[in-house]
């Protein structure tokens, strides 16, 4: 009599997937048998990659670069029945390998840079996500997956610096706080707020003041902001909100506790990207103005006010100045357009290309007293 067959029987009998990927190096490497360095790079792949699916992504694009490798030395006549059948169907499914893919470890160097991102993503929450929705399938070279792998390191890395280089400014009670960045622009900063992040600023001087919330993911508390303003010399220069937009009124209050800190001084009249949007003093409610006036009665915002006027409604252009009138008199000599000012002065007298005649020189005369009459 037959006996069903349980899901532990199976379990029990199905072979380990670390065997699994050691038969995938076996058939590549016969040798593997005999010398057990030959397994480290599917045991290397199993501890790194963890993830089945992207375990076996990698260790199949290590035997076509071992198998092509194999025929550019020895000839396709060496492979045995089984190996020309893995070729073929590798070639079919990654296409065939690079020439330099022969002669570098690309292997390797994207195990260890992906452990390098693995070791970086849990102080990256972002990075450890970015890494599971990885799609390993769309790589037919382990050259492009390292580049891809070290370009969301970089990020990573750009976004613990938008994180942790900044000093608080103001903190609020139930967590809130402004931030005062250590530098001056953040790709990070504008990819949160969905603005350019102050890249076309061009001021040495300028930092970024960041209203951030705490906000916890992966059990690890990150800072998302909700407000950016530029911070130049004591005086505020932008202040946007989410996608280049004027603040929220429900932010009044923590800009309010900003004006009121003795390190901001005023509002800056220097004009940055579409002032338009930037919060004006007029903003404010009425009694938060006065509230700020009766503490601080140092804050300057008419300098801001008088740019904005000026900016939205310039004055009209002035009208060109008339002419300077000829100190002396002027001879054209017949229709050749040149000029000789002053005849009977020494610059005049030595530059003049003309000989004179008696017609000329009295007209010369006639028109020197005629504009000091100021008939013409």
């Amino acid at each position: 009599m037959t006996q069903p067959v349980t899901a532990d029987h199976a379990a029990q009998h199905r072979p380990r997937r670390a065997d699994q990927y050691r038969a995938m190096m076996l058939l590549v490497w016969p040798m593997a048998k005999y010398s057990p360095c030959f397994y480290r790079v599917a045991d290397d792949a199993r501890r790194i990659l963890r993830q089945h699916e992207r375990i076996l992504w990698f260790l199949r694009l290590e035997q076509r670069v071992a198998l092509d490798a194999h025929v550019h030395v020895s000839g396709e006549a060496s492979l045995k029945r089984a190996q020309r059948r893995r070729r073929r169907w590798l070639r079919s499914e990654f296409g065939a390998s690079r020439q330099e893919e022969l002669y570098t470890n690309h292997g390797y160097q994207f195990l260890r840079a992906w452990e390098r991102a693995t070791v970086l993503a849990k102080e990256a929450p972002l990075l450890a996500n970015e890494l599971r929705q990885m799609n390993h399938d769309q790589f037919r070279h382990l050259e492009e997956a390292q580049a891809h792998v070290e370009k969301l390191c970089e990020s990573a890395r750009q976004l613990l610096i938008h994180q942790r280089a900044v000093k608080d400014f103001i903190v609020f009670p139930n967590g809130w706080k402004w931030v005062l960045c250590h530098y001056g622009k953040s790709e990070w900063e504008g990819r949160f707020m969905h603005h350019c992040g102050n890249a076309g600023s061009k001021d040495s001087f300028c930092r970024l003041l960041s209203l951030r919330e705490p906000v916890k993911s992966d059990g690890i508390i990150c800072w998302k902001p909700h407000l950016t303003f530029t911070y130049s010399m004591t005086s505020l220069v932008e202040m946007k909100g989410r996608g280049n937009t004027k603040p929220a009124p429900r932010y009044y209050p923590y800009i309010r506790e900003l004006f009121l800190h003795p390190r901001v001084t005023c509002l800056s009249s220097t004009l940055g990207y579409m002032p338009e949007r930037d919060l004006s003093w007029n903003d404010l409610p009425v009694e938060m103005r006065q509230d700020i006036r009766r503490h601080r009665h140092g804050f300057f915002h008419s300098l801001r006010e008088s740019a904005l006027k000026r900016h939205f409604n310039p004055p009209p252009p002035e009208p060109p100045e008339p002419p300077p009138k000829p100190k002396g008199a002027i001879v054209r000599w017949m229709d050749n357009h040149e000029w000789a000012w002053d005849l009977f002065g020494f610059v005049g007298a030595a530059t003049c290309p003309f000989v004179l005649a008696g017609p000329a020189f009295l007209w010369g005369w006639v028109e020197r007293w005629a504009h000091q009459l100021g008939v013409f």
